[in-house]
């Protein structure tokens, strides 16, 4: 069975590793809308986090707690994707993680947990392979 080629979302002359405040998209697999709806009421708009976007939330919440040398800015969290700014210092500690590290965690951690509330009719396949929400780093960006 043939898998579909990812694509590197990644600038491949940047290096990810040094302290700095990093703007960092995700998105779901497929565009899916699994995180949130959005409300219009007359000229005021509501953002409603689902299940699955509280339980993004929670996760984003926990990043400064589980890695010591981040901390986590302004998130914003829309359908399909979410937005966030992560503050990474003391990158030359041995035990400090770097950018990749720290998303890779996240989406594993937060994928784990989707596939743990959301029923198995609900998901989406892919030939007989369960497709779950991998997320993705659009562009991750060093802010100066």
């Amino acid at each position: 069975m043939e898998y579909p080629q990812r694509k590197l979302h990644r600038l491949k002359s940047w290096d990810y590793s040094p302290n700095g405040y990093y703007h960092v998209t995700i998105c779901t697999q497929g565009k899916r809308k699994l995180f949130c709806r959005i409300q219009q009421n007359g000229l005021q708009t509501q953002v409603i986090p689902t299940m699955v976007g509280k339980l993004i939330l929670e996760h984003w919440d926990k990043l400064g707690t589980i890695y010591p040398n981040v901390k986590t800015d302004y998130f914003c969290i829309m359908p399909n994707h979410v937005h966030g700014i992560l503050v990474i210092e003391g990158v030359e500690q041995e035990t400090a993680a770097s950018l990749p590290k720290i998303v890779r965690g996240f989406k594993s951690v937060t994928t784990r947990a989707y596939n743990q509330i959301v029923p198995e009719e609900e998901k989406i396949h892919f030939g007989n392979l369960p497709i779950t929400m991998r997320l993705f780093v659009m562009m991750p960006c060093y802010l100066m």
